[in-house]
């Protein structure tokens, strides 16, 4: 699109040259502060500034009065006059004063450097850390914690137990979900039952079946599985376990193929 390059005063309609597509109105300065005060009733500026961009007179009213309008604001923001921008910054931030004192940390009592605005009572996250793992394993916290939750349970606003369907599954869920699909047997992800969640419960004949990971290696792991699978097969349930090996490799494949023959097979059985 071309812009004209003559235009008409709004005041004194004398004509005027333009080099670039601007919304100027006015021939010069002068015209604008007389039409300003004209259409306004509050105290006008009459200080005329220089555009750093173009080197045009204006009266500082377009944004911060750097800049005489929006095109000039923009062009000058380029990248060669990055560096110069930087320069700025940087100086406004070394003239910056930064105060410093001298605390005490709360936890090992030796003193460090801090802000004077920054409310830091710990010398290092290591100190913080030791502090809070203090503050969990005392029985007083235990016992705040244990009152304030049953007061939340007696007064009917404790949300229980949170459900863990919202959750994506693994890959190992999804692979067994086609499988399930496959072999159309019906199945409930994530049932929830007493404070355990079953992986894949098939409702109808009381199955659990349970996708181990590696996680489940762990001994502290084993135990709180010992425990889940205690509580489901005295509340009726048969606990089915599958550990999970990567399929990426023939051994793994075949595997795989064998727990799933199982599994189908202990299905029909039971």
């Amino acid at each position: 699109m071309k812009y004209p390059t003559i235009r008409l005063c709004e005041l004194c309609n004398s004509e005027f040259e333009i080099q670039k597509s601007t919304k100027r109105k006015f021939c010069s300065i002068e015209c604008r502060l007389k039409h300003l005060s004209i259409i306004k009733t509050k105290p006008i500026i009459t200080e005329i500034k220089q555009c750093e961009k173009c080197g045009e007179n204006h009266d500082g009213t377009y944004g911060s009065g750097r800049f005489c309008s929006s095109v000039c604001a923009r062009s000058f923001a380029t990248f060669k006059n990055r560096k110069e921008i930087h320069k700025k910054i940087s100086q406004t931030l070394k003239t910056k004063k930064t105060i410093y004192i001298e605390k005490q940390c709360v936890q090992c009592e030796k003193t460090f450097t801090s802000l004077i605005r920054k409310n830091q009572i710990y010398c290092s996250m290591k100190c913080c850390k030791q502090v809070q793992i203090e503050k969990f394993k005392s029985l007083d916290f235990r016992d705040y914690m244990r009152d304030v939750q049953t007061k939340r349970v007696k007064d009917n606003i404790h949300s229980g137990w949170q459900s863990r369907l919202g959750k994506p599954p693994s890959y190992p869920e999804r692979f067994f979900m086609r499988v399930f699909k496959n072999n159309s047997i019906l199945y409930t992800r994530e049932l929830h039952v007493g404070k355990y969640f079953i992986d894949f419960a098939l409702e109808d004949k009381k199955i659990a079946i349970e996708i181990d990971g590696k996680q489940h290696n762990y001994p502290d792991r084993q135990m709180k599985d010992a425990e889940k699978d205690l509580f489901l097969t005295t509340s009726g349930w048969k606990v089915y376990r599958i550990k999970w090996k990567a399929i990426n490799t023939d051994d793994g494949k075949k595997y795989i193929k064998t727990e799933i023959d199982k599994m189908v097979n202990f299905i029909n059985v039971n």
